[in-house]
C-alpha cells in the first residue's frame, strides 16, 4: 500500500461538500476514536487517486498519526511551524468565508508535483542527497518515464486555488507552460518537482461548512503528524543496505523478469570518433556501479563534443542501441555528432543484479519493511472496528 502522500494537499486545505457528517464510530486505535465522517471525508480527498483497498489506506493512516501523537511529536518545532502557517492561510483575508474571493484571483490550476520533505534544520549532506535525488526524478520525467523514489510524495492532477498556494510555487507555476516540468525548487516545506495541466477562472469547488472545517482541520494536524513521524528517528526509513537491497533481489528474482531482451550499457556520442573509442575502453574496464560517478562530470567536461548516456534499455527505448545492439532500425546521431558506440551487456533473461532493477528493488524493500513496521503498530494497538457502520459505507467509504 504506498504511502499517503501529502503534496499539494498539504499546502492548502480545499474542504469537501456533500457528505454526511454523522458521529457513528467507524473504529478505535488504542485511546483514539474515529468517526464514519473522517472515513468519508478521507475517502472522497483520495477520489483523485483511487485504490482498490481505500479502507485498509485509511487505517494505516490514522495508526501512525496515533503512534505520532503518543511520541509527542506534536510540541516539535517543526510540527508548531507548518501548522501555524496553516492557521494563517485560514485567519484573516483567507478565511474558509474568504476563500472564494481569495481563489478567485488567480483561478485554479490542475497541478502534478513530486516532493522531498526537509526538516527545518537539515543537514548540507542530507539537503545535498535529496536535491540529486529530485534532479534524477527531473531528468526521468523530462525522458517520459518516472522513477520516484521511496519517500517522495506525488500528488496527481490535483487542482488547486492558486492564490492559496505558497509564493515559491506561485512563482514557479507562473513560468510554467502547459504540461512543462518544473526544475526542482526549495519551499519551507522542501523541494519539489510541478506541473500545470489545466486552468479554470471559475471557483465552484469552493465549499465550506462548520462540520467540515473541523474534518479538516483533524485531518490537517493527522497529515503534520504522519509527516513529522517520517522524518523522525521513529518512522520506517526509506532506505536500504546494500546488503539489504541484493537479499531482497535475491529472494524475489521472479518478480522482475522481463518480457523482451535489455541491455545494461552506455551509448557514447561525439565529435572525434578516436575520443569516442577511448572512452569506450576506459568504461570497458571500469565497473559498471562505478559509472555513475563519472559520466556526469564526463558529460560537463566535454559538453558540445561528447555525450555518454548509460543505464538499462529495453529494445524499442532507444534507436542507437536497437540498431548498434540488437540489430534492428536506425539512428540519427545528435547535432554535431559524427560517431557512436555502444558498451555493456545484453540481458536476455532478466536482470542479473538488483541495479539492474534498483529503483524498483529499492521501493519494493522499504514497502516491506514499511509493512512490516505496520504490523508492529496494529499489534501495539490494536483496531477495534464498529461492522455494523462499515456496512453502510462501501470500501472506497461512500454510501
Amino acid at each position: 500500500m504506498p504511502r499517503r502522500l501529502l503534496g499539494i494537499l498539504i499546502l492548502l486545505l480545499v474542504s469537501v461538500c456533500g457528505r454526511s457528517q454523522g458521529e457513528a464510530l467507524l473504529l478505535q486505535i488504542g485511546d483514539r476514536r474515529i468517526s464514519e465522517a473522517e472515513y468519508e471525508y478521507y475517502s472522497q480527498r483520495a477520489e483523485e487517486r483511487p485504490s482498490s483497498d481505500c479502507l485498509a489506506e485509511f487505517i494505516d493512516y490514522k495508526l501512525q498519526a496515533v503512534y505520532a501523537k503518543e511520541l509527542r511529536l506534536d510540541t516539535c518545532s517543526d510540527f508548531r511551524i507548518q501548522l501555524a502557517h496553516y492557521q494563517y492561510l485560514f485567519s484573516g483575508r483567507n478565511a474558509p468565508k474568504s476563500w472564494k474571493s481569495a481563489a478567485s484571483q488567480k483561478g485554479w490550476m490542475q497541478v502534478t508535483s513530486y516532493t522531498r520533505r526537509l526538516p527545518q534544520h537539515v543537514s548540507p549532506s542530507a539537503m545535498s542527497r535529496e536535491c540529486q535525488r529530485m534532479d534524477s526524478l527531473y531528468t526521468s520525467l523530462q525522458k517520459g518515464t518516472c522513477r520516484v523514489d521511496a519517500g517522495t510524495e506525488e500528488q496527481v492532477g490535483e487542482w488547486v486555488p492558486v492564490s492559496l498556494l505558497l509564493n515559491e510555487w506561485q512563482e514557479v507555476l507562473q513560468t510554467l507552460k502547459k504540461d512543462e516540468w518544473s526544475r526542482p525548487f526549495f519551499s519551507p516545506l522542501g523541494v519539489h518537482v510541478v506541473k500545470w495541466t489545466r486552468r479554470k477562472s471559475d471557483d465552484s469547488k469552493i465549499v465550506a461548512s462548520s462540520g467540515e472545517e473541523s474534518l479538516m482541520w483533524q485531518d490537517i494536524e493527522d497529515e503534520l503528524l504522519v509527516s513529522a513521524l517520517m522524518a523522525s528517528k521513529y518512522g520506517v526509513s526509506d532506505e536500504c543496505s546494500e546488503t539489504e537491497l541484493e537479499r531482497y533481489f535475491n529472494q524475489h528474482r521472479s518478480d522482475y523478469r522481463w518480457e523482451l531482451p535489455h541491455f545494461r550499457g552506455a551509448v557514447i556520442q561525439g565529435k572525434d570518433p578516436k575520443e569516442v573509442k577511448k572512452i569506450r575502453k576506459a568504461l570497458k574496464k571500469m565497473p559498471y556501479a562505478l559509472w555513475k560517478d563519472v559520466i556526469p562530470s564526463l558529460n560537463e567536461q566535454r559538453k558540445g563534443e561528447l555525450y555518454v548516456d548509460y543505464g538499462i534499455y529495453q529494445i524499442g527505448s532507444d534507436a542507437c542501441v536497437d540498431k548498434l545492439v540488437f540489430g534492428c532500425g536506425d539512428y540519427e546521431l545528435k547535432p554535431g555528432m559524427t560517431a557512436v558506440q555502444t558498451v555493456g551487456k545484453k540481458l536476455k533473461k532478466g536482470p542479473e543484479i538488483y541495479r539492474d532493477v534498483e529503483n524498483r528493488v529499492k521501493n519494493d524493500c522499504v514497502e516491506m519493511k514499511r509493512q512490516e513496521w505496520l504490523a508492529g503498530l496494529r499489534q501495539k494497538y490494536g483496531i477495534e472496528m464498529d461492522k455494523s457502520v462499515l456496512k453502510t459505507v462501501n470500501n472506497d467509504g461512500s454510501k
